[in-house]
């Protein structure tokens, strides 16, 4: 009798507990969940995210796509105006948002394709995106107009789509390639595979409180770290074997992410938002910004290995929401500092071979 009245003492504790603690934690699950909710409402970087999309959501309508995040119509445009500032964007007869361009190519030109997804074409004018600056960059400094920068970029593209669009590329006969991407591979290419692909993991990721708190334990850095190297940085070594065998030179730039450590609150509650509700991932800032540093340390270990130029962009660009629009887009000012990077350190890359072609000469420089 004593022993059974001792086990039913210890069964009802052991179920006391089980039932407090699923207590507790639909409790902090509901907390987590109204505060997401509340930083919705009330975050005024989500506010005025909202408010940004509504008056250029026209780029992600069907007007403007040929097949969603994979081309874009030829000859399609739109503009309008937003608190005060004028929006435009135009694409051109091959469906990239440049300026119309010659195939075959004239002789005394120097064509540079910029590859990569929304972080290439993004811009609030054809005239502003990053490849624009940086053709006027470059024209200005050899002072001459005989170079092209051609923006390639589709958003959403991923890294295997740019592999698979080179023939498409390389009709425009390129003399460089430039690619600059990665959050489009990170999001809806590694993340759903490590995440999704796993009973336990895409169970746990559900809720709030556990995806907060475990996150590292869920989907640690070297998973992360493993998937980057199969995926993207495959790609990428494809991408250069593709250009090198056809003689045309290839360029990686780091890829540039907010500075994590300088975020206030506000400005976090923000970009953990953003990763859930756009980007449809359950992990916050801190995670990405590490995954962005693996890609950027295998990238250039990629090029030192292969013999390519690569262009540190995320060691000399980096902040808050002051340069940021969110986890990857860049304001207007950080567009501009993004181009300018890039042009500090291609032009003397560049000089050999637009001397090699005639373009510019060595006193033409001085």
């Amino acid at each position: 009798m004593h022993l059974n009245y001792r086990r039913r003492r210890i069964i009802k504790l052991v179920f006391l507990i089980a039932v407090w603690t699923l207590i507790a934690f639909i409790a902090l699950e509901v907390l987590f969940r109204l505060d997401y909710f509340l930083i919705s409402r009330n975050n005024r970087f989500a506010r005025a995210e909202r408010e940004r999309w509504a008056h250029t959501w026209n780029v992600w309508t069907p007007q403007f796509w040929k097949k969603k995040s994979w081309e874009y119509k030829s000859n399609v445009g739109f503009s309008g105006r937003y608190q005060g500032k004028e929006y435009q964007i135009r694409m051109n007869s091959f469906g990239f948002r440049s300026p119309e361009i010659k195939v075959p190519k004239p002789e005394d030109k120097f064509r540079i394709l910029c590859l990569g997804g929304s972080t290439t074409n993004a811009g609030r004018t054809n005239r502003t995106t990053y490849p624009a600056l940086l053709e006027r960059k470059l024209n200005s400094y050899f002072r001459t107009d005989a170079i092209e920068v051609v923006n390639c970029g589709i958003s959403g593209l991923l890294s295997g789509g740019e592999k698979k669009k080179l023939g498409e590329y390389f009709k425009l006969e390129p003399d460089l390639i430039l690619e600059y991407n990665l959050v489009n591979d990170i999001w809806w290419r590694i993340y759903p595979d490590l995440i999704y692909g796993d009973f336990w993991k895409r169970t746990l990721i559900k809720s709030m409180l556990i995806s907060s708190l475990l996150g590292d334990y869920i989907l640690s850095p070297v998973e992360v770290s493993g998937g980057l190297r199969e995926y993207t940085i495959s790609n990428l070594e494809e991408i250069y074997r593709f250009c090198q065998a056809r003689g045309v030179k290839v360029v990686f730039a780091g890829f540039i992410r907010p500075d994590a450590d300088r975020l206030d609150h506000e400005e976090k509650d923000f970009l953990n938002y953003s990763i859930r509700s756009f980007w449809n991932g359950k992990h916050d800032i801190d995670n990405y910004c590490q995954w962005v540093d693996i890609y950027n340390q295998q990238l250039e270990e990629m090029c030192e290995k292969n013999g390519l130029f690569f262009i540190p962009a995320n060691k000399h660009l980096t902040g808050g929401l002051d340069l940021f629009l969110d986890i990857c887009h860049l304001k207007e000012e950080g567009i501009e500092k993004k181009a300018g990077i890039i042009f500090d350190h291609l032009k003397e890359y560049l000089s050999p071979f637009l001397e090699e072609k005639g373009i510019i000469t060595a006193r033409k420089l001085q």
